[in-house]
């Protein structure tokens, strides 16, 4: 096992893990931000996409030994407080029974500049 830091919405976090762990394991089992969702394993879907230094980037096949130097922005960190218009959509799809995926959509929709 080797030692990290990440930098995830903005705050550090330091973790033991093994260098090929995916960043997914690490955000939802380490880390305890369950926003990411995980469904193929295979980084096809997008589900589990965060952005890594304002790019997405699907965390189910990132390493944590390739990311670990980067600023990396979860669903939950797009807004603090759930206000973020994508976090708004969020919470209505999880009413309606279909938010397993809206996370991952939501990290890939464009920006407003």
């Amino acid at each position: 096992m080797a030692t990290y830091t990440l930098t995830v919405n903005a705050k550090q976090h330091t973790v033991e893990a093994q260098p090929e762990t995916p960043l997914l394991w690490i955000l939802r089992d380490t880390i305890g931000l369950t926003g990411t969702k995980f469904s193929c394993g295979k980084g096809l879907c997008g589900c589990c996409t965060v952005i890594i230094n304002g790019k997405a980037t699907k965390s189910c096949v990132a390493t944590i030994e390739r990311v670990h130097n980067q600023k990396i922005t979860t669903i939950e960190g797009l807004s603090a407080g759930g206000s973020h218009p994508i976090r708004l959509r969020e919470r209505y799809l999880a009413w309606e029974g279909a938010a397993r995926s809206s996370p991952g959509f939501a990290s890939r929709a464009p920006r407003a500049a």
